[in-house]
């Protein structure tokens, strides 16, 4: 979490309303930003020269609709599937 106690955000207030504040990155903090997109980056080609652009595309879909679930109201079981015993 970029926080204000590590010097990555600071805050300013919003001229246009003085109960709000603004969230703003500092240079560290725009610095931390570039390092894990090179990180995230570099970690994503690494996986598509393993897998293939194909299997990586699939992957993402499959990871879209599952994060898609959560926009859907519906309960979640808390107890753990069963297996069948054979």
């Amino acid at each position: 979490m970029l926080r204000q106690s590590r010097g990555l955000a600071r805050r300013e207030p919003i001229e246009t309303d003085r109960h709000y504040y603004a969230l703003v990155l500092t240079e560290e903090g725009r610095a931390l930003i570039r390092k894990l997109h090179k990180i995230a980056a570099e970690h994503d080609r690494r996986i598509t020269e393993r897998i293939g652009a194909g299997e990586r595309n699939r992957l993402l879909a499959a990871l879209r609709s599952i994060t898609a679930l959560e926009n859907r109201p519906w309960k979640i079981n808390s107890e753990p599937p069963q297996t069948p015993h054979p």
